[in-house]
């Protein structure tokens, strides 16, 4: 995958050493891929070579210190730097190891490239604390030149993906929220299952209807949550409920359960009229609690 051109190609170099950073700018300059260089081969190949580096933003620090100003500062801008090679010793002043400590601190999403020509401290120690290994490399010097290329590429890449990744999870997350708020301002208790029988989601009213959170919905088995429906949706004794409005003999009562509001259960009570009592006056509906 290659880099467009609105994507971010910041590159920061740290190390104390003037040829290293003017290494890395001759590598990183966008060139001509070198994978035909035969002039035999050469002349059987009509298509133009391609050139396979885009033309990164490099930044340059000599020590640690002033590579945290400069991450500060790009963060700040909302210029934030895509890939940082960072060498572990670097005297006088803080080394490369805790450098990348304060920057991680700083903006979490760098990638970071340690680089160290020896080795006066393990890998454990190197990477003891450290957040975000992820987003870490550690290579030994001397570094190739096609090392160099294929890294920051790949590297850039990354960091740009998992901005687009991260704004796109953003974006849902703020459209679940919205939905979850329409679903429960209505007066219905709804829930969503998979095929497994796991619960996606519930709004209030099937939370209330159930008499627990979705938190613990999501880890109740289905015969428990049979069992509490049937517990809270009981029938009503009908006979009993409808004297006082109800004419003996004309009707037939049924009932059916309801949710409204937030957990408030309701049962309809219908009064079915005889077909051999139709002029006798109806008893009509209640509502009961």
């Amino acid at each position: 995958m290659e880099l467009g051109e609105n994507e971010n190609r910041r590159v920061l170099v740290v190390d104390d050493q003037p040829e290293i950073h003017d290494d890395f700018a001759e590598t990183l300059k966008p060139g001509l891929s070198d994978a035909s260089t035969n002039n035999l081969a050469d002349a059987f190949i009509s298509e133009p070579k391609r050139v396979f580096l885009p033309e990164f933003e490099l930044l340059h620090a000599t020590s640690g210190a002033e590579a945290c100003d400069i991450v500060r500062a790009a963060k700040a801008s909302n210029r934030p730097i895509a890939v940082i090679y960072v060498d572990v010793r670097m005297p006088p002043g803080i080394d490369g190891i805790e450098t990348t400590r304060r920057m991680r601190a700083i903006d979490n999403d760098i990638e970071v490239v340690l680089m160290t020509a020896y080795a006066d401290k393990s890998f454990s120690e190197i990477i003891c604390d450290m957040p975000s290994l992820h987003k870490l490399l550690y290579i030994r010097k001397p570094i190739s030149r096609e090392e160099i290329q294929q890294i920051t590429l790949s590297l850039a890449v990354k960091w740009n993906l998992e901005q687009t990744l991260n704004e796109k999870q953003r974006h849902l997350t703020a459209s679940h929220r919205r939905l979850e708020a329409v679903l429960d301002a209505t007066g219905d208790a709804m829930a969503m299952y998979d095929a497994a029988g796991q619960l996606v989601f519930a709004n209030k009213g099937y939370e209330g209807l159930c008499g627990t959170t979705e938190g613990e919905l999501r880890n109740l088995p289905p015969e428990a949550l049979a069992a509490r429906f049937e517990e809270r949706l009981q029938e009503f004794h009908l006979p009993e409920l409808g004297k006082g409005f109800l004419y003996e003999g004309v009707c037939e009562l049924s009932s059916r359960p309801f949710l409204t509001g937030f957990g408030r259960l309701k049962r309809q009570i219908y009064c079915h009229i005889s077909p051999n009592n139709r002029k006798t006056r109806p008893a009509g509906a209640a509502i009961r609690g």
